[in-house]
């Protein structure tokens, strides 16, 4: 009996534990649901959504005269919610081979070779097994063009969009130079969408402006770990970037780019950079720098792979006496009919020699002649007796000119100038002769040529300017004035001997070859063997040839600078290998100044019934032109997209402009940016040549054409 009661008592406590646990267990779940509730489910979405970063579109960058340097275009990415939910049985049953068959001759025409073993079989039975697996994000095509897109819309089922078709489409910006590798090195480089590579050139410099800002969208986790946005709307839209014009010119930068190169060629040079810079604004009109590779078949190329021209600071060599001749005569008791003895092309300082380039030296000598013939010992001679004593005022004067310190430009990499001063501990008696033409101290080409071009701007020394203004939607936001770095770099005096001594350089010193009778060049030759780090100068020799002045000399425009490293020939002066290229380049810029107008005179200048307007362009862009014109005031508040355009007797005729996306549009009298626009949102591809309006089109309008047919555009 007590055996039964036993059992019978350990039932019941079994069966009320049951209970208890399992009213636990209740009472657990309606506490999470209710009580706990809220907190679980931010839990679970924490985990299932987050807010995913949109990235704006990145500003264009633009020349001065607004050709496009950098832009951004959209790229594609397009996926396929091919899962059941999405897409019913019969649905799916219905559209799969049609669909198969798109896709299949789609991947043939945009990429044979890569696309080379896709079949309609192979296609089909990796949507199959996507299918089974319920995919939400079944990958179709990437990196495609939007007349791809356009193209891909068109298929079955993806034709019925997002919620119908399972149609998932994920714009890109993908970064484009249209005149690449046109100062490819000054504008730079970026990742889009890359917070983690810095930008470098321009792209870094305005990287804040260019940028604009992210936005947000809420995107959820489907099946196979993939991400998709959960609304048609963002929650956050990006704000794109704007845009910055810089002050280069292509056809210069052309020219610029063409000389150096083929100057290296000719020399088989290891590299060079050239630069050229307006005088009254320090505007920077073309920085070309060259490097020599060779390519895999053995050919020698030249590309920019370093901005050596803002970058690389050595030694000048003969460029830096102009220095030196500045603080003679402003400081140093000399004048230029202030004689010295060549001895022979040869002198010693203490325990160290100084050499002339030309054998026999040029005997007793005045200042001026020293500087025109380049001669070494004549201007460390002359140095020396003025500064050798009181090497402070030569040293201060350096300072003075802006020399020892960066020039603070908004590109990355500027190359940090260096000077010795008479505190410095390797400072020594030979130092003052060896700097005063050009060693033991370290400067940029775009340093050097911003010292020349203060001398041809009668003595105001201006800070180069890379960027003329900034622009949002058309409207400038900011604009950058000339900045001038050192109002008087010398006295009036000087400044006119100093110009006197630098066209006696080309008229009859050490660059005769490049004189001319259509215009006068003033500059200095510089050639400085460069220093090995580990031997010095005394293991195998390399030279740096460079050339830096300005032109017309008489009124002066344009300086510019050409430096030449390591060239291998058998020729090394200056005269030689740099000379000449400055010379192309003035000669072409010269011909194309003297025959055109300013973009600024067009406007102020132009007949009545002239008015510097395309004949086709939108809205927007009239509504920003028109205040830079005379026209009378035209009011089109109700007009929208794009228009025609009539300039007669300072007003302007409107008239809506429509195009028939089937056909060729007409778009002769438009600017590029908005024929490319209206071509290939039409379906075309496009190719061009010229600057300006678009005054020939290689199909004409009207014309039915086949889907991504090249139509080719004449500019003038």
């Amino acid at each position: 009996m007590n055996i039964k009661k036993s059992i019978v008592w350990r039932v019941y406590l079994s069966f009320a534990l049951v209970c208890m646990l399992a009213f636990a267990v209740i009472f657990q779940i309606v506490r999470i649901q209710t009580v706990k509730g809220h907190y679980w489910k931010q839990v679970a979405d924490s985990l299932t959504t987050y807010y995913e970063n949109i990235y704006p579109i990145r500003g264009n960058i633009y020349a001065v005269d607004g050709s496009l340097l950098a832009t951004s275009i959209p790229i594609y990415d397009v996926r396929m919610d091919v899962c059941e939910k999405t897409i019913d049985k019969d649905l799916w049953k219905e559209n799969i081979d049609s669909l198969v068959f798109c896709l299949n001759k789609f991947y043939h025409k945009i990429n044979p070779k890569k696309y080379s073993d896709k079949t309609e079989e192979n296609i089909k039975e990796d949507l199959r097994i996507a299918r089974r697996n319920k995919s939400r994000y079944y990958l179709i095509a990437r990196n495609i063009s939007h007349t791809q897109l356009k193209e891909i819309k068109t298929f079955p089922l993806l034709r019925l969009g997002q919620f119908k078709g399972g149609l998932i489409v994920e714009q890109q910006p993908k970064r484009m130079l249209p005149f690449f590798p046109a100062a490819q090195r000054t504008i730079g480089y970026t990742i889009e969408n890359n917070d983690n590579v810095k930008p470098v050139g321009l792209e870094g410099g305005f990287n804040e402006v260019l940028r604009g800002k992210t936005g947000k969208r809420l995107v959820q986790k489907v099946s196979g770990g993939a991400w998709i946005p959960i609304n048609d709307q963002n929650e956050v839209d990006p704000e794109d970037g704007k845009d910055i014009v810089t002050n280069l010119d292509v056809n210069f930068q052309d020219v610029t780019e063409s000389a150096l190169e083929k100057a290296l060629r000719i020399n088989d040079a290891n590299h060079g950079c050239a630069i050229v810079m307006d005088v009254k604004t320090g505007a920077i009109r073309a920085i070309a720098n060259l490097s020599r590779s060779v390519d895999k078949n053995g050919d020698i190329q030249y590309n920019e792979e370093y901005n050596s021209a803002i970058g690389e600071a050595s030694e000048p060599g003969s460029t830096f006496k102009l220095v030196s001749a500045m603080a003679m005569l402003e400081f140093g008791g000399i004048t230029p009919n202030t004689t010295v003895d060549t001895k022979g092309g040869e002198t010693t300082f203490f325990d160290r020699v100084m050499h002339d380039s030309h054998e026999g030296g040029y005997g007793v000598i005045n200042l001026k002649k020293a500087f025109a013939l380049s001669s070494n010992v004549g201007i460390s001679t002359l140095a020396y007796q003025a500064f050798g004593k009181q090497p402070k005022k030569f040293t201060d004067y350096i300072s003075k000119l802006k020399l020892t310190r960066r020039l603070g430009l908004p590109i990355t990499g500027e190359g940090d100038p260096y000077f010795k001063t008479p505190s410095s501990r390797d400072w020594n008696g030979t130092t003052i002769p060896w700097m005063s033409i050009g060693y033991e101290e370290k400067v940029t080409p775009l340093q050097i040529l911003t010292l020349y071009n203060a001398v041809a701007n009668n003595g105001v020394m201006v800070k180069p300017q890379f960027v003329k203004e900034i622009k949002e939607v058309g409207k400038i936001v900011k604009e950058y004035n000339t900045d001038i770095l050192n109002p008087e770099i010398c006295s009036a005096k000087t400044l006119k001997q100093v110009q006197e001594m630098l066209e006696a350089v080309v008229e009859e010193g050490t660059a005769t070859n490049i004189k001319n009778d259509e215009y006068k060049i003033a500059g200095k030759t510089g050639t400085a063997q460069v220093a090995n780090e580990s031997a010095g100068y005394s293991e195998q020799k390399t030279y740096q040839a460079s050339f830096v002045g300005y032109f017309p000399a008489d009124q002066p425009l344009y300086s510019i600078i050409v430096v030449i490293n390591n060239p291998s020939k058998g020729l090394y002066y200056a005269a030689s290998v740099a000379a000449p290229a400055f010379k192309e380049i003035a000669d072409k810029i010269y011909a194309m100044t003297s025959s055109t107008r300013s973009f600024a005179a067009l406007f102020e200048k132009h007949d009545d019934d002239e008015l510097p307007l395309a004949e086709k362009m939108s809205s927007m862009d009239l509504r920003g032109i028109l205040p830079y014109t005379n026209a009378e005031k035209v009011s089109f508040d109700n007009i929208e997209g794009w228009l025609k355009i009539k300039p007669k007797n300072k007003q302007v005729i409107i008239k809506d402009y429509t195009y028939n996306k089937k056909v060729v549009p007409d778009v002769k009298g438009m600017v590029l940016s908005d024929a490319i626009y209206i071509l290939e949102n039409s379906g075309l591809r496009v190719k061009f040549s010229g600057k300006g309006k678009v005054s020939e089109q290689s199909i004409d309008p009207g014309t039915k054409f086949l889907p991504d047919e090249t139509i080719y555009l004449k500019l003038n």
